[in-house]
């Protein structure tokens, strides 16, 4: 998968299947990988995933070949993106 065809997705809620099947949602929030940072090795996306509290917790990072199935859910709100 081309993850940076994705970016028109950055601020959205996602979900992410991987090839072995589990499944995350989250907020897509951008980027991170040589492009970016030079002292980085492999380009990437970064999934804000929720707390069960309903919180939101640390960053999932997910390489192109960790992605079978990328799906957008609807746009965050400005209080969920921000959080």
């Amino acid at each position: 998968m081309d993850i940076f065809s994705l970016k028109e997705y950055v601020g959205w809620f996602v979900k992410i299947t991987s090839p072995e099947g589990r499944t995350r949602e989250g907020i897509f929030e951008g980027y991170d990988g040589p492009a970016y940072d030079p002292e980085e090795e492999e380009d990437v996306i970064l999934l804000h995933t929720r707390a069960k509290n309903g919180g939101f917790r640390d960053y999932v990072v997910y390489r192109a070949q960790d992605i079978a199935e990328f799906i957008p859910i609807r746009k965050a709100t400005k209080e969920e993106y921000e959080a």
